[in-house]
């Protein structure tokens, strides 16, 4: 009789972390503007898409400080698929996208673009940093329309028990699933020329133990686009935190290397 009560108890206790695990998992959403945050390595054939939200998140950050986003357990999903050093492999890519489509949202057109490109940004004039700016274009429709592609692959899938806005896709080398990795150089959905995005020389990757800028492309516009912010991963193991920082504006980066060389220069006469 206690065998069995013992038993029955065993069977509960599983059914109920079966309900807990279900619980923690949700269905994916997506809106026009938010941004994505996807990782790939060559060889594996899983890739893993966050949703990280309203670009005007990032767009409209304040300078004076580090975003930290709250994306869930999103390390042991990293881990799951990429083994337990994924944060000091260099062969583990990831890159920010995000578009408007056809609509606008807050300040932003139809057609707008944010991509990342590996590296940091320090300064809205784009004087300062490691990356060089994306150039924006007349015309955009190529990867706007891969992006939005991508974004509805996302769109109302089961999300990770780890992570309410991350989805683990497989089979990424089949075009019809759209997964983010499909979409980087050597996918099945660049097109001509083998670019991310089928636009983006070559990529808008970097590894994850590189930081990622964020610019922000202008249909109709053939400047080099804004700077928004860098993106930056720290982790080991089954933790991770992506955070985020804005670039000052061009009156506060005037104001500091105007501090600076004064600095110098009280240096020097003392």
């Amino acid at each position: 009789m206690k065998i069995k009560q013992h038993r029955q108890f065993a069977s509960l206790a599983l059914a109920s972390l079966a309900l807990v695990t279900a619980a923690n998992a949700t269905t994916t959403a997506y809106s026009a503007g938010d941004l994505f945050i996807g990782f790939h390595k060559s060889g594996v054939d899983s890739d893993y898409l966050i949703n990280i939200g309203q670009a005007s998140i990032y767009s409209t950050a304040s300078a004076s400080g580090t975003m930290t986003l709250s994306l869930g357990n999103i390390g042991t999903d990293l881990v799951s698929i990429f083994g337990s050093g994924w944060a000091t492999d260099s062969t583990v890519k990831w890159g920010v996208a995000g578009t408007t489509r056809l609509t606008t949202v807050g300040a932003d057109a139809p057609n707008t673009i944010y991509a990342s490109r590996a590296g940091n940004v320090e300064s809205a004039t784009r004087t300062v940093g490691t990356a060089t700016a994306w150039n924006n274009a007349a015309a955009v429709g190529t990867p706007v329309s891969k992006i939005a592609s991508m974004a509805a692959a996302y769109r109302s899938k089961t999300s990770t028990a780890n992570s309410d806005v991350g989805l683990i896709q497989t089979n990424i080398g089949t075009s019809a699933n759209n997964a983010y990795a499909s979409f980087q150089p050597s996918g099945t959905n660049t097109g001509p020329g083998n670019l991310a995005f089928g636009y983006f020389n070559p990529t808008i990757e970097g590894s994850v133990t590189s930081s990622l800028a964020l610019f922000r492309l202008l249909e109709g516009n053939t400047n080099p686009a804004n700077a928004v912010g860098t993106f930056a991963i720290s982790g080991s193991g089954n933790s991770a935190t992506i955070s985020f920082e804005a670039v000052p504006e061009p009156a506060s980066v005037a104001l500091g290397l105007l501090s600076s060389m004064m600095l110098m220069t009280r240096r020097r006469r003392n």
